[in-house]
């Protein structure tokens, strides 16, 4: 394998050579070395038309098909002229086998530029079709950015406006309603009980509203904040669905990456989401570990599992988490469990 790959660098190194050399020099050499192969023909008295079709073909690939043509006829003429004065007069069938290698010679040094140039227009036709390749799928990858990006920005809109809106108005009410239990208190009424239960719901719904703000619109996290994150995620959703969702990390895992941590976290959350509204799971198991030099996510749940055939026009979920997953250099799967349930994988470098 290494021969071979010296053989080809250093093929590539003589035709860079050769292209670069000046044209007056090239012709020069393979004038010199097809009169050197007239003259060992004259003397061995033998045809050497590969010979000769080897400077010819050099001259016609790097020169241009006028080189290699004035080439070919000045060896067939230096050949008849030197014969004539060394009284070598050819038969009919000499003159024949000399006119058709004429031919041959004047075929080859046309057809030779004309591949060469056939294969520059391909070899420019395949290079810029790479570049639109090239353009297209850093295209594509932008509008993939630019979709997550406004998705993250729904995100953190509605999280900040919970927190900013539904929070403070729970939180007035709160207060007001703890005022009017405590004055139902002082005068000993009947529903002064009911009152401090609505007090406790209130802030039930305030703890609620925070959790989901956070998890809406939650802090940069670096790559050691995912599994808390998650950890605290799990815990927010049994609270709120009333499920069982629980976060396993036997290990430490360190993500590589804010971003990366952040994406993980949206593909859990939507993953978990899918599962409680389309696959009526009752338990969730979030897991992270990290596997050689990748790090991997699941989310498994005892739902309904998936369909029999997944739809032709995916939703916009897997699509998102999908997405995801390919930004930042994931593999993304999802399959039905034999016990029933779907289970959900995102396999991310390491590093």
């Amino acid at each position: 394998m290494n021969m071979k790959k010296n053989w080809k660098f250093r093929g590539a190194v003589l035709d860079q050579t050769l292209d670069n050399l000046p044209k007056w020099q090239l012709a020069a050499a393979c004038y010199g070395i097809s009169m050197l192969v007239v003259i060992i023909q004259l003397i061995g008295h033998a045809t050497l038309t590969v010979l000769y079709a080897i400077p010819i073909a050099i001259l016609a690939w790097y020169a241009g098909a006028l080189p290699a043509f004035l080439l070919s006829i000045a060896t067939i003429l230096v050949t008849s002229v030197v014969n004539y004065y060394l009284g070598v007069f050819p038969s009919t069938m000499a003159t024949v086998l000399e006119t058709i290698r004429l031919v041959f010679f004047v075929f080859l040094s046309h057809a030779i530029p004309a591949f060469r140039t056939l294969q520059s227009h391909l070899h420019s036709v395949a290079k810029d079709r790479d570049v639109a390749l090239a353009n297209e799928v850093a295209s594509r990858r932008k509008l993939e950015q630019e979709m997550l990006d406004s998705a993250e920005r729904k995100q953190r809109g509605i999280g900040q406006d919970m927190h900013d809106g539904l929070s403070q108005h729970l939180i007035a009410t709160a207060m007001i309603s703890y005022a009017h239990a405590q004055r139902l208190s002082v005068s000993r009424s009947e529903e002064a009980e009911n009152a401090h239960r609505i007090v406790d719901l209130v802030e039930q719904a305030i703890t609620l509203a925070r959790a989901i703000s956070e998890a809406l619109h939650p802090i940069e996290m670096s790559g050691n904040d995912l599994m808390s994150a998650l950890e605290k995620f799990a815990f927010t959703t049994s609270e709120l669905f009333g499920i069982q969702c629980r976060f396993e990390c036997l290990v430490p895992v360190i993500v590589d990456g804010p971003s990366t941590a952040e994406h993980l976290f949206r593909i859990t959350q939507e993953g978990v989401s899918n599962a409680i509204r389309h696959g009526h799971a009752t338990k969730v198991d979030i897991s992270l570990q990290e596997i050689d030099t990748s790090i991997l996510l699941s989310v498994s749940d005892n739902g309904i599992g998936l369909p029999d055939a997944l739809p032709d026009r995916k939703g916009m979920g897997l699509q998102i988490m999908a997405a995801r997953s390919q930004f930042i250099g994931g593999q993304f799967a999802l399959s039905r469990k034999v016990s029933g349930g779907t289970n959900l994988t995102c396999l991310v470098p390491a590093t």
